[in-house]
């Protein structure tokens, strides 16, 4: 009778130990999704977050995330090709101007746990440009 009592109250405390952390997972799952809500009302185009939604999980190693991301990209119409060099996004053609804006600003926020400097000004603002209309389309984060 002991051993089911000593078996009971070490599953007890094995499910009690991981309560707080189910919590806390479903908190920040909670929490990215509310942050998915604001962006997509906000009117920022649907590829340009899976582009950087990628680059992020890469950065990350989040396998599961890659896989889903890729998947939910293609049904949206994303090409092979543009998903799979992402990867690479400063060395190939595939990508705009907006949505290489958008990927080194990803990058500098990821990659803060790597000791990098972070989102520098050179990141952040848009470089000089002869219209107004250029200028907006380098900004990644305003609504079309």
């Amino acid at each position: 009778m002991s051993t089911v009592s000593s078996t009971s109250g070490s599953s007890t405390r094995s499910n009690s130990a991981k309560s707080p952390r189910r919590a806390a997972a479903r908190k920040a799952w909670t929490a990215i999704q509310h942050l998915y809500k604001a962006v997509h009302a906000a009117g920022v185009d649907r590829n340009l977050l899976s582009l950087v939604h990628l680059r992020t999980s890469r950065i990350n190693g989040c396998s599961l995330c890659v896989f889903a991301t890729i998947r939910s990209a293609k049904k949206a119409g994303e090409t092979d090709e543009r998903l799979q060099h992402v990867v690479a996004w400063r060395d190939t053609p595939f990508y705009t101007e907006e949505e290489r804006a958008a990927l080194a600003l990803t990058e500098a926020a990821t990659r803060l746990q790597d000791g990098a400097a972070g989102v520098t000004d050179e990141i952040w603002t848009p470089p000089p440009t002869t219209s107004a209309r250029s200028n907006s389309a380098r900004s990644p984060w305003r609504s079309r």
